[in-house]
């Protein structure tokens, strides 16, 4: 595991500017080949991967990118990943706990039930 978490780190060194400028076209599509690489950029920094895909969301949302099932299931699906495994990240950093309720905001005002769910659910967590 160490291994592969140091060439990961090495690889989104190499990439990290040219997703940045991918994702900021707010190109749906584009944007949503970057949140695909989000779970692996988790394993090396889990923050700076959940603030990219707050910015994510939030450069996609221009071109509708929360209307669409895959971003809202692959997002959820990130958040609900955080929430199980980095829970003191989104606990304890303030940043990251904004970035979490945008992000939901988003979802749940485009009409997606699983962010509303999740959202409901999130009094529980933060006790």
């Amino acid at each position: 595991m160490a291994v592969q978490r140091a060439k990961l780190s090495r690889f989104f060194s190499k990439v990290r500017t040219i997703l940045d400028d991918v994702a900021a076209t707010g190109e749906p599509s584009l944007v949503h080949h970057v949140v695909e690489t989000l779970p692996a950029r988790r394993l090396v920094d889990p923050r700076d991967a959940f603030l990219t895909a707050a910015a994510l969301v939030r450069s996609g949302a221009r071109g509708g990118y929360q209307t669409d099932m895959m971003a809202a299931d692959a997002i959820i699906a990130l958040m609900e990943r955080y929430l199980a495994d980095d829970r003191a990240l989104l606990q304890d950093d303030p940043e990251c706990r904004r970035a979490l309720f945008e992000m939901l905001d988003t979802f749940v005002r485009a009409g997606w039930e699983k962010a509303r769910r999740l959202t409901y659910g999130l009094d529980e967590i933060f006790r």
